[in-house]
């Protein structure tokens, strides 16, 4: 004889169970920000869970250099990123850290910016 507390654990674990292919179907976008508790990483981490309210998973990872990033989302490897505006003109025009990466002028005008906000005082 099940009790009542058995029959909820039961329940809960079918319904668990019935959204498992639904969730591991689910499509994760990757972002990647420098640091972790500033203001960029506040407001990343503010989009991703207003982007999850609309179904959209982003998967957020702290700790990546802004040029380096740039570099993986202008050649696809990720969605989202933060940038700086001012390095967009370095990666087009294979300037400074970008001098030796030989694909950077041609990925640079796949760039894209979907918001920007004033991080400073």
């Amino acid at each position: 004889m099940f009790s009542f507390t058995k029959l909820a654990a039961a329940a809960a674990i079918a319904s668990a169970v019935a959204l498992l292919p639904a969730v591991g179907s689910a499509e994760i976008f990757k972002g990647e920000i420098a640091g972790v508790g500033d203001p960029v990483h506040t407001m990343f981490v503010t989009f991703a869970n207003q982007a999850r309210t609309a179904d959209v998973e982003i998967q957020v990872n702290a700790g990546q250099t802004l040029t380096r990033s740039m570099l993986s989302g202008a050649r696809g490897e990720i969605e989202f990123f933060s940038s700086v505006p001012s390095l967009v003109g370095l990666m087009a025009n294979g300037q400074r850290m970008y001098e030796s990466v030989e694909d950077a002028t041609e990925v640079a005008g796949n760039i894209r910016s979907i918001l920007g906000f004033e991080a400073g005082a």
